[in-house]
């Protein structure tokens, strides 16, 4: 879940670290810890949060409040799963990124054996976006092996790496592979990426409502066409490759489990026996894949189906990403005069209502997202 502003981004990550910590903590008071490392990871999480000075606000905030709520509850059902075993609680967020992976925390049993775990803590356990991207990067997952942050396999040399968005020498690959028509699109989403850096460039967009009627139309239109464009591609590929993807992307290949925690309850993959079967069905020789774009919008509905029906089904849009660019630019937050700006992005600048952030509007770019409803498992 994107924090909203900085200080809620802290809250945020310090939470994850708070989580472990207290996870860390029940293990050792059940007697089912390995490692009694519970002074140090109460350490990591206080001076995170002090370092960024959150250490007093993050206790009014819903990223300790929820966790306090649920996690006993989440450890009993744990201790009920895997009887008589001892385990460990380490975080895994920034490693996990790296790799590709959801998880914010893995759960090492004393057999060696290791669950990774995405976490999430937001207003809803019903639902959760699980995946996100840009155009390029969505084609890219499907054709290429992942080695790191951008960086994918050279399909003909592990040990050669390239980045996603080197275009001659994606595009060259592309082709040896046999994909040459699919090669057209890719050129396609580079101009429009490149084309629709000029609402955070010239100076006109400088302040947001100068273009706003502009870039939502824009990001429409051409969201449309990414759609129709993505869906080609999509075809043109080998089609196992598309479902094992499209299975990553959900959190549906049995790689990681999910826990969602909210105010008014929780969510958790490795216990839900309704989950679980499904799990089951989609991972069965008997499940495909079916997928189109749906009719007037921007986007492709993907569901995975047995002799039984429909076992799953998401949407992914195709858009823009603002990423914040404007400062404020909702009318709900006008104000008259100019504020000092830090931000994710330490702008350190004044700026004016709706004007755009100078750092932080480079990350504006083409964007996907996939969100998996839970509603029918809780």
């Amino acid at each position: 879940m994107g924090a909203g502003n900085q200080t809620d981004h802290h809250h945020q990550d310090t939470g994850e670290i708070y989580v472990i910590w207290k996870l860390q903590s029940l293990a050792v008071e059940h007697g089912v810890a390995i490692t009694n490392d519970v002074d140090k990871k109460y350490n990591e999480y206080y001076s995170y949060a002090q370092d960024r000075g959150v250490e007093e606000s993050f206790n009014d905030t819903m990223y300790k409040k929820t966790p306090d709520k649920h996690l006993k509850s989440f450890f009993k059902q744990l201790l009920k799963k895997y009887p008589n075993r001892k385990f460990d609680f380490i975080g895994t967020m920034v490693e996990g990124r790296a790799e590709g992976k959801k998880g914010d925390f893995i759960i090492v049993f004393d057999d060696g054996t290791v669950i990774s775990v995405s976490l999430k803590n937001q207003s809803d356990h019903t639902g959760a976006q699980l995946c996100s991207g840009t155009w390029v990067s969505f084609l890219n997952n499907i054709l290429f092996h992942r080695s790191s942050m951008g960086k994918f396999k050279n399909p003909f040399d592990d040990n050669i790496t390239f980045l996603g968005c080197n275009a001659p020498i994606r595009n060259d690959l592309i082709e040896k592979l046999g994909y040459n028509d699919i090669v057209p699109i890719y050129e396609w989403m580079d101009n429009v990426n490149n084309k629709m850096k000029i609402f955070v460039q010239s100076e006109e967009a400088r302040f947001h409502y100068n273009v706003a009627d502009q870039l939502e139309k824009d990001r429409k239109n051409y969201g449309k066409q990414a759609a129709i464009l993505s869906e080609k591609a999509l075809r043109l590929m080998s089609q196992d490759k598309v479902k094992s993807r499209m299975m990553k992307i959900a959190g549906l290949d049995c790689v990681e489990e999910l826990l969602i925690l909210s105010p008014t309850g929780y969510f958790c993959s490795l216990f839900n026996e309704k989950y679980q079967k499904a799990l089951d069905r989609v991972n069965s020789k008997e499940c495909e894949l079916r997928y189109g774009v749906r009719d007037g919008l921007q986007g492709i509905d993907f569901s995975f189906n047995d002799n039984e029906g429909e076992i799953f089904s998401f949407y992914i849009p195709f858009t823009f990403n603002l990423n914040g660019s404007w400062y404020k630019m909702q009318l709900k937050e006008k104000f008259d005069g100019r504020e000092y700006v830090v931000g994710s992005t330490k702008e350190n600048v004044y700026l004016t209502w709706a004007e755009r952030k100078p750092k932080k509007s480079k990350q504006f770019a083409t964007s996907v997202n996939c969100f998996v409803d839970y509603m029918s498992f809780c």
